[in-house]
C-alpha cells in the first residue's frame, strides 16, 4: 500500500512540474506560475497526510535487530512493541537476553533463535526444581497454553503421575520414582490406555539429547534426564499470521478465541483515504490541463498582438 502512495505521489509531482517548466519556458504570467506551485504544494500535502494515516491505522512492525541473534520479525517483537508479535523479546543487546513465550507470563533465558520460529531457551524455575529435587513441581511442570501458538519441544519424555495406592498395575520395565503419594512412570512410549488415565495425569518434559545412564532405576535418574534447556518450535495459528501479514493484530476475546483487530479498520480507512484522495488528486490533475491550455491560448493571442 505505501508503494501505491509513492508511485501516486512520484507521477502527480512529475506531471505538474513538467506543467510548471513548461509554464515558466513560455513566459506564462506570474500569477499562473504561482497557482501552479499552489497545486503541487497542495498535492504533496494531501499525501503527506494519506502515508500518516496508513502508519496510524497499520503500525509499521519491520524485523528489529537483536544483538548477536540478527534480526528477529513476528512472532517475536521487541517488549517496546508489544502490538507487533506474539513474544516479547527483551535484553538484545544485555549479556542475558530474555523472552516471553506468553504475553504476561514468565521470562525464559534466550540462548539462540535459529530458522522455523524455532528457540533455545533457559528454563530458570525448572532449574531450581532440578536442583532441588522437588518431584511434585517437576511433575505439574508445562509451556504456556497460548491461544495462538502450539509448542513443540526436542527431545522430549512422557511422564505419568499416578495414585500410587489406586494405580499398582505399570509394567516393571518403565522407570518409577515415588513422588509422596504418587508414582511417576517413565518414559512412556506408547499411547496410554484410558484406564491409565483415571488414575493418572499425563505431562512432557525436555530432557538432554542422551537418556541413557547406569543408574535408570534410581529415584534420581529423573532428575539427571530432565533438562531446563531446550529447543521449542513456536507454530503460530494460520489465521494470526495472514492477520498479521495484512495489517491487522492477533487478539483474543474473552473466551480465548481469536480475531483480528484493526484490519478492518484500516482497509476501510485506507481504501477510503486512497479513494478521496486519488479523486482530488484527479481534479488537481484536470485543473493543471486546464490550466497549461488557457497559458497556452493566452500566450499565441500575446504573440499575435505582438506581431
Amino acid at each position: 500500500m505505501k508503494s501505491s502512495l509513492i508511485n501516486l505521489k512520484l507521477e502527480s509531482d512529475a506531471y505538474i512540474w513538467v506543467v510548471f517548466v513548461h509554464s515558466y519556458e513560455s513566459g506564462s504570467k506570474p500569477m499562473a506560475v504561482v497557482s501552479i506551485l499552489f497545486v503541487f504544494l497542495l498535492s504533496r500535502l494531501l499525501l503527506l497526510h494519506l502515508a500518516e494515516a496508513e502508519n496510524r491505522l497499520r503500525p509499521d512492525c519491520p524485523a528489529f535487530d537483536c544483538g548477536n541473534f540478527g534480526n528477529i520479525s513476528f512472532p517475536f517483537t521487541k517488549s517496546e512493541r508489544p502490538e507487533c508479535g506474539l513474544c516479547l523479546v527483551d535484553g538484545c543487546n544485555k549479556t542475558v537476553a530474555k523472552i516471553q513465550l506468553e504475553k504476561g507470563g514468565r521470562w525464559y533465558q534466550l540462548k539462540q533463535i535459529n530458522q522455523g520460529n524455532t528457540v533455545t531457551v533457559y528454563d530458570q524455575e525448572l532449574g531450581k526444581q532440578l536442583q532441588s529435587k522437588d518431584c511434585e513441581a517437576l511433575s505439574m511442570w508445562s509451556l504456556p497454553n497460548h491461544p495462538l501458538i502450539s509448542f513443540h519441544f526436542f527431545p522430549n519424555l512422557t511422564l505419568l503421575k499416578c495414585n500410587a495406592t489406586l494405580f499398582t498395575s505399570f509394567p516393571e520395565e518403565i522407570n518409577q520414582t515415588r513422588c509422596n503419594d504418587y508414582n511417576l512412570y517413565y518414559p512412556v512410549e506408547d499411547e496410554p490406555s484410558r484406564s491409565w488415565l483415571l488414575y493418572c495425569s499425563i505431562s512432557q518434559l525436555p530432557v538432554t539429547m542422551s537418556q541413557q545412564g547406569n543408574d535408570s532405576q534410581s529415584d534420581k535418574y529423573l532428575f539427571k534426564l530432565v533438562t531446563a534447556e531446550f529447543s521449542v518450535e513456536l507454530r503460530v495459528v494460520k489465521d494470526c499470521g495472514d492477520c498479521h501479514y495484512k495489517g491487522g493484530q492477533c487478539l483474543v476475546n474473552d473466551k480465548q478465541e481469536f480475531y483480528c483487530g484493526n484490519e478492518n479498520k484500516s482497509n476501510l480507512g485506507l481504501k477510503l483515504g486512497l479513494g478521496i484522495g486519488s479523486l482530488f488528486l484527479l481534479t488537481l490533475i484536470i485543473f493543471s490541463i486546464y490550466l497549461r491550455r488557457h497559458l497556452l491560448k493566452q500566450n499565441e493571442q500575446f504573440s499575435h498582438i505582438q506581431l
